[in-house]
């Protein structure tokens, strides 16, 4: 049966390649289930810095803000 999912053909260095092996071992999980969750985690981490730049910038910047009491103003 096919896989209906894309898939993704990769090269990586020997050390690396080794340790999502010993990774996978270790959940008692397939290598390419362990890759796939660590790249989930890695685009978790880059969307959390996304957010977290965002923040930042509102807060240096007050015109960007809205205080809480004018955000939820409309549920009273």
């Amino acid at each position: 049966m096919p896989a209906t999912n894309p898939r993704l053909n990769m090269v990586l260095e020997k050390p690396l390649y080794q340790m999502i092996v010993k990774m996978a071992r270790k959940g008692g999980v397939s290598i390419s289930a362990k890759a796939r969750d660590l790249l989930l985690q890695a685009i978790e981490l880059e969307e959390d810095q996304m957010f977290a730049n965002v923040v930042s910038s509102r807060l240096t910047d007050k015109r960007a803000s809205v205080s809480h009491e004018a955000m939820w103003a409309h549920l009273k």
